[in-house]
Formats: C-alpha cells, structure tokens, sequence
C-alpha cells in the first residue's frame, strides 16, 4: 500500500508505532496483554475518539502489516456503525472527519490485499449510509466526493477497483435503501448489465449479489 501524508492532525511516525504496537496486543494470545490493551482501547475510545478514530484511518493507509490494516477497518467500522451503542463518530471533529473520508477513499484505490480492500468497503458503506442519511446528525456536511469516487472505481481499467465500487453499493443497500437511490439515481439498470457482462468473474459476482439485494430492498418501480 503506497503512503501518502494527509493534512490536518498528522499522526506521528512514533505516535502511530505505538498505536501498532496496542493493536498487535489486542490479537495477542497472552490474556493479561490482551486484556490490558483491550482497557486501554475503550478508553482512548472513550475519552478521545477524535484521535482513535485518526489513528485507526492512518494505520489503513500506512502500516505495512496485512493484518493490522485489517484489524484497523474493522475497529474503524465499529466506531461508525450507527446503530452501536458506543457510536463515536459524531464526537470526532469535522477537520478530522474530513480527513478520515479522505483516507478512506485513498485507501480503496491504492489497496492490493483482497481481503483488506474488502473490509476497507465495509466501513465505506456503513459511514455513508450515516452520513449521506438526511435523518442523521451528520448530514450536514455528507460526503460530497464520494458519489465521483465510486463512479471513477467503477469505470477503472483495474477489476479490484470495479468490484470495490459495486460492493459499496450493495451493502449500502442492504443497509440504507434510500441512501443508494439518492446516490445512484437511475443509473442502477446500467450498472448491472455493464457489471454483468464484465471480463472479471468477481465484477460479475458482485453485481448479481447487488441484483439480489435490491430484489430484496427495491420496489419495481424504484429501479426504473
């Protein structure tokens, strides 16, 4: 994953080898370790979800473990997930929480690992469906880049790319119908038959998964 520095509140290069350092331990197999990091994690969540919630995005453009930039999403998509009941993502600064989508949208297009890019869009689509929801508290400032970055992953010549694009969609659906068709539009029908005639067997994938879900979310009339 190549490293790019982004503005504001820049996590040092010690600060986020320490913060390395507390997510190997919350995998470690050693209780006493692990219970130790685990208490340090929910306070820092508690007191300061501003920076965990910068750290965790920095460690998804910078660690050159596998595995962390794993783990990083996953507790990253804990701290935006709506429905929690420790939802952080509304005591995180608007400085930061532009800085955050913005190492997102990075890290969706310069992610290699399958398996991380994977949960990368999974925070994608849970943050927006928050933020892009007219009835949330963060609708105010949205996302405003998003709908161009999703169009530029699904038009690449890169398969990674236009599998990622169609998988945001379609979780997003799963989780916010409204918020999909507001972002998409009538563009949908287009979208799968292109997405279902592609050269790379994961697009096809995807775009029947997406199928399927708006069978299951979508009125008839709601895809024309």
């Amino acid at each position: 994953l190549a490293q790019k520095t982004f503005g504001m509140g820049v996590i040092s290069p010690e600060e986020l080898a320490r913060f390395c350092e507390l997510l190997q331990a919350l995998l470690s197999g050693d209780n006493a370790r692990r219970k130790e990091s685990e208490r340090v994690y929910q306070e820092t969540k508690r007191c300061d979800p501003d920076r965990l919630c910068r750290c965790l995005a920095t460690v998804l453009t910078q660690a050159k473990d596998d595995t962390l930039r794993q783990q990083s999403a996953v507790l990253l998509r804990q701290c935006v997930k709506f429905n929690r009941c420790d939802f952080v993502w509304p005591q995180v600064a608007t400085e930061s929480q532009s800085e955050i989508k913005a190492q997102l949208e990075y890290a969706l297009q310069h992610e290699r690992i399958r398996r991380t890019r994977h949960k990368i869009c999974d925070v994608v689509s849970m943050l927006a469906c928050h933020v892009l929801d007219p009835t949330s508290s963060s609708f105010a400032t949205g996302w405003p880049t998003l709908s161009s970055v999703l169009s530029s992953l699904l038009g690449a010549a890169d398969g990674t790319h236009r599998e990622s694009s169609l998988r945001i969609v379609k979780d997003m659906l799963g989780l916010n119908p409204p918020v999909v068709q507001a972002l998409v539009s009538s563009k949908m029908p287009s979208i799968l038959r292109a997405a279902c005639a592609d050269d790379s067997t994961f697009v096809r994938k995807e775009a029947l998964l997406l199928f399927m879900t708006g069978l299951e979310h979508l009125q008839p009339s709601e895809w024309e």
